[in-house]
């Protein structure tokens, strides 16, 4: 049997944010090329999906995709 999932996975994710103060750096570079962070991250994933990355570019679909999966939870 899988592991259950913790249904408190995103405030978890958010505490960590905080502690490593990386909040909002992923909007940050959303601004920097002038788009919203939904369109940026749609962007980044259709870029590096299912092709061999560098760490940075790696980092960089991990928040891509957790910004696709926070935003479902803002609403």
């Amino acid at each position: 049997m899988p592991p259950k999932k913790s249904d408190n996975w995103l405030q978890k994710a958010d505490k960590e944010m905080e502690r490593e103060r990386t909040v909002g750096t992923f909007t940050q570079k959303a601004k920097k090329h002038g788009k919203s962070v939904a369109s940026y991250a749609n962007e980044v994933i259709r870029k590096y999906k299912g092709k061999t990355k560098t760490p940075a570019q790696l980092k960089l679909l991990r928040q891509a995709v957790f910004a696709k999966n926070a935003q479902k939870f803002r609403k």
